[in-house]
């Protein structure tokens, strides 16, 4: 992947983010690239707080620990409140983000939040 320089890897805390993570450090072994791994927290959460936070923080830093014991370089892990798509978009565009990597959704079903969703992160490029 020429000239990726920055990978992003959003994960949900579950156990499916790991794969995603995991792929996220080999992109970014291959590319000597920068790696940011957020967790977005949603205000319609009940666990919207500073104690989530920490904790999601907490969380992320062990899955990366997992994925990549040997890469604490270069790194950024990041727990942010907001809405979800909106955040993870944002930051990706606020930290010149080359490349996002998700996950797939909890549910496959395919309705209409799902839908939105993933136009929303089809018009990232601005198509």
């Amino acid at each position: 992947m020429a000239g990726v320089t920055h990978i992003l890897v959003a994960s949900d805390l579950t156990d499916r983010s790991r794969y995603p993570l995991m792929r996220a450090v080999e992109l970014q072994r291959e590319n000597a690239a920068r790696l940011t791994v957020l967790h977005v927290i949603s205000p319609n959460s009940a666990q919207h707080r500073a104690s989530h936070r920490q904790a999601a923080l907490v969380a992320l830093t062990a899955h990366l620990s997992e994925a990549a014991p040997d890469e604490p370089r270069r790194v950024a892990v990041e727990a942010l409140m907001g809405e979800p798509v909106r955040t993870i978009v944002g930051e990706a565009e606020a930290r010149d983000v080359d490349l996002i990597v998700l996950g797939a959704p909890a549910q496959l079903e395919v309705d209409a939040k799902l839908g939105k969703r993933a136009s929303s992160f089809a018009g990232f490029d601005g198509s």
